[in-house]
């Protein structure tokens, strides 16, 4: 089990690496879309490590606290993956709006009532009301920040053979999709996890580990997404020629 917490620790540390540097290129280069997921993943890896930090160091006295901060952290990087993708994909769409707020209503409304019932952990899915409010409204944006990238990328690869589109363009809408949608399998995994733990007082260690290897494999596909290396770009160039 400590293996796997080395590796999760690892994947909450990148989180907030990573979140610092799309923030610093933001910087740069006056992007919002770099902008808006550098926040995501701080407030993601800030999550993580508020919610394990008392596990690692054996301190369980600050865990309900440290447990609530991480949950709002983690509200606040849907709340923020949702933005982007009505700021980036649908910004002239009405109804974008109204789901972005009716994600982050679902949020307030998921840790509000897990206060009155006095669920800090939130690991707690077969007892506590709150913690669906907020599970519904965390994967809620990821879904749909996975379905606009992917159509994006569909249509992006129609013009790339058109010769009309930047096939390293087109491939960051399908890197951004494949965050988009390991991101989302992690919530069924944490679920699982939760129900589990519930019911036999231990953590699964082969969902801990699944968890931890979805979320590296979703932390380098955003990533690589806007800081290609060299290689990268030449493969995708050279496998788009041969279309």
């Amino acid at each position: 089990m400590q293996q796997i917490l080395t590796l999760l620790f690892v994947a909450e540390v990148s989180y907030v690496l990573v979140g610092f540097d799309l923030i610093r290129r933001a910087r740069e280069t006056r992007g919002l879309p770099e902008l808006v997921l550098g926040f995501a993943f701080v407030f993601n890896g800030f999550s993580y490590l508020f919610t394990d930090l008392p596990i690692m160091i054996g301190n369980e006295a600050i865990l309900n606290e440290f447990s609530y901060i991480g949950r709002i952290f983690a509200a606040l990087c849907a709340l923020t993956i949702a933005l982007f993708t009505w700021r980036v994909f649908r910004e002239e769409a009405g109804w974008a709006k109204w789901v972005f707020w009716a994600g982050g209503a679902l949020l307030v409304l998921g840790l509000s009532i897990s206060a009155l019932e006095r669920d800090w952990v939130g690991a707690h899915p077969l007892t506590y009301t709150g913690f669906w409010f907020e599970w519904i409204g965390g994967i809620l944006p990821f879904i749909w920040f996975a379905i606009e990238s992917l159509s994006a990328y569909s249509r992006s690869r129609r013009r790339v053979r058109l010769g009309l589109a930047d096939p390293v363009v087109s491939n960051r809408f399908f890197l951004l999709g494949l965050y988009g949608t390991l991101a989302t399998i992690t919530y069924p995994v944490f679920l699982w996890m939760y129900i589990e733990y519930e019911r036999h007082g231990t953590w699964s260690e082969p969902l801990s580990l699944c968890a931890g290897l979805v979320e590296l494999l979703s932390l380098a596909a955003l990533w690589t997404s806007f800081a290609a290396p060299d290689f990268y770009r030449r493969w995708v160039e050279k496998s788009r020629a041969a279309d």
